[in-house]
């Protein structure tokens, strides 16, 4: 179940769109480009000061990050540009300022009123106030439900069926039922974005966060909404899923 796409694999990937064209897209703020924060991070809200550790953060980077990357990009593939070492080091890139969003490991929902207003300027760790975050290509990547939305407006094409990349199924999965194998190789598609978005606030909001019995820990039919909303889900979809994907132990 593909959730996003490393931009250096989109060759590989069921959309017609190379590196270049989705850096391209991310620097008019056609695709939101993102950088995947493994290591802790210090991200400081330009708003208020405030300051805050976190790790395993996905950043939507800045239209401005996206075209200097676009334009190194374009630059080692001009015919005019120097071929670089096959040992040289891949460039860096400051990450001067970026969104925090609800797409990180670990997201705390009590978060999602304030991301709107959370400007990030993330800092390497360890490091002084003014040293910069950077990243290289390597690491950005953009998400299927954002490439799904602009496959249905007409914006970028999906592959003829049959140079679509095969799905491989992982060890165990021939042992159950044929639908769930199929339904699998939907997922792995990107053919079923509205149930993907669901699954993943039912991970989020009841098996991660909420506990048997204890209902201050259930989260509200409304909130649930919200969340699916916020990643592009219809709003009557996101109305009527919170009771579908509410477990029988927390009505």
């Amino acid at each position: 179940m593909r959730q996003y796409y490393y931009l250096t694999e989109l060759d590989d990937s069921p959309y017609e769109l190379t590196t270049l064209d989705a850096l391209h897209l991310g620097s008019t703020d056609r695709l939101e480009i993102y950088a995947f924060a493994a290591e802790e991070i210090t991200l400081e809200n330009a708003h208020t000061g405030a300051a805050t550790a976190e790790h395993n953060v996905y950043l939507q980077l800045h239209n401005h990050t996206t075209r200097e990357v676009e334009k190194g990009l374009a630059q080692t593939r001009s015919p005019l540009s120097e071929s670089p070492a096959s040992n040289s080091t891949p460039p860096c890139y400051l990450v001067r300022d970026a969104r925090v969003t609800g797409k990180w490991r670990g997201f705390d929902p009590e978060w999602e009123p304030f991301l709107d207003d959370y400007l990030a300027i993330p800092h390497s760790p360890g490091g002084r106030e003014d040293e910069a975050y950077t990243v290289r290509l390597a690491d950005l990547l953009c998400w299927v439900d954002d490439l799904e939305r602009m496959t249905e407006n007409g914006e970028i094409k999906r592959r003829d069926s049959d140079e679509q990349p095969a799905v491989s199924e992982p060890p165990g999965i021939s042992e159950l039922p044929e639908k769930l194998r199929q339904l699998y190789v939907a997922f792995a598609c990107g053919e079923q974005p509205d149930l993907e978005a669901m699954i993943d606030a039912w991970y989020l909001h009841w098996h991660q966060r909420a506990s048997r019995g204890e209902r201050d820990t259930y989260s509200s039919n409304d909130k649930v909404a919200a969340w699916l909303t916020d990643r592009g889900m219809a709003n009557g979809k996101a109305a009527s899923a919170p009771p579908l994907i509410r477990p029988k132990w927390g009505k």
